[in-house]
Parts: structure tokens; C-alpha cells; sequence
């Protein structure tokens, strides 16, 4: 699969103009004709395979498809699966509009509003997000990653972790509350 994503590179290459008028005078059964067919076929399959590889950039609030692929569930394709051909499995991004950060020494947790059923399959692959500390003044204003580690005070440092209902953040002993402004993306499988 490496080897595929390395011949086919994420880039389009750009192709020569066509100049209609000769396309029109082109007699359809000719074999120019059925060759200027199967180079724009190709050039079109290219174009398809260089998008497909591509990660989306859609940073939504609804649970959306994204372009991620994980290999194949492991159990698919042993002796005991039968004639199941191993898939990669899709993953899904959903945004969480969080609010505010906990003050000192302090949780919350806003509701990611996925379904997810015990023993299910469901597997989480990302958990990120940044906030943002909005002041008047540029030299003030701050942002920072989540979840965040702060190198000179570990009672600094912020956790972000999933449960089965909950986005959840934890703070140290510093109080964040005034990073009004959190998001956080969840990246996930359901298979």
C-alpha cells in the first residue's frame, strides 16, 4: 500500500490544453481519436486516485467521512473469517465547540453525541483540539494546544480524555477559565 501512495503522489499533475477545434474535426472512429480517449480515461483516473489519497479538510460539528484509512480490522482474513476480503476501515472526524477551559484543579465535560454501543468496535485514532484566551490586546492574547504540558509546572498541564458519552478536561492547579474559546476534534472508527 506504501508502494501505491508513493507512485501515485497526493499531487495533479496539470495537463496540455486541448484545442477544441481539433477534437472536432477528429473523426471518431479514428485511432487518434480512441487514443485522446484513453489518455483523458487515464488523466481522469489519476486526477481520482490523487484526490481520493488526499485527507479532507472538512472540520465540522455533524460527524462527517473522512479520506483516513486504517488497514484492515485484524481478525478479518484469518483462518476463521471465510471468504471476507480485508477492507480498510474509514474514519470519521466530529468537532466539539467546548467553550471554556475548567478553572483550577477541575473537570468538565460537554457531550460528544456519538453513538457507541458496548463491546463495540468503536475505536478512537485522534484526540486534539486547541484554546484560545481572547484579550484586547495582541501582546495578551494566548493560545494553546490540548492537551497541553507545561515544562515548567507540571500542575500546569491540561488532560483531554473520552469517555462513552463525554469530551472531558481536566486542569492542574492553574486556573484556564479565561481560554474561552475550545475546540476539540475527534477522530474515530466505527469498525
Amino acid at each position: 500500500m506504501a508502494q501505491l501512495y508513493n507512485e501515485l503522489s497526493s499531487n495533479i499533475q496539470t495537463t496540455t490544453v486541448l484545442d477544441v477545434s481539433q477534437i472536432k474535426e477528429m473523426d471518431i472512429s479514428s485511432i487518434a481519436f480512441k487514443e485522446l480517449i484513453i489518455r483523458l480515461a487515464q488523466q481522469a483516473n489519476s486526477h481520482a486516485m490523487a484526490t481520493n489519497i488526499r485527507e479532507i479538510g472538512l472540520y465540522d460539528t455533524q460527524e462527517q467521512l473522512g479520506v483516513q484509512a486504517f488497514f484492515p480490522t485484524p481478525t478479518v482474513g484469518g483462518a476463521s473469517s471465510g471468504n471476507i476480503t480485508p477492507t480498510n476501515r474509514a474514519v470519521y472526524r466530529k468537532v466539539i465547540n467546548f467553550g471554556a477551559l475548567p478553572g483550577s484543579s477541575a473537570t468538565i465535560s460537554v457531550p460528544h453525541g456519538i453513538t457507541i454501543a458496548l463491546l463495540s468496535s468503536f475505536t478512537v485514532t485522534r484526540i486534539y483540539g486547541a484554546s484560545t484566551k481572547m484579550t484586547n490586546n495582541l501582546a495578551t492574547m494566548s493560545f494553546i494546544p490540548l492537551p497541553y504540558s507545561d515544562p515548567n509546572a507540571a500542575a500546569n498541564s491540561i488532560a483531554l480524555y473520552l469517555d462513552g458519552t463525554n469530551v472531558n478536561i481536566t486542569t492542574g492547579t492553574k486556573n484556564w477559565s479565561a481560554w474561552t474559546q475550545t475546540y476539540i476534534v475527534m477522530e474515530f472508527m466505527k469498525n
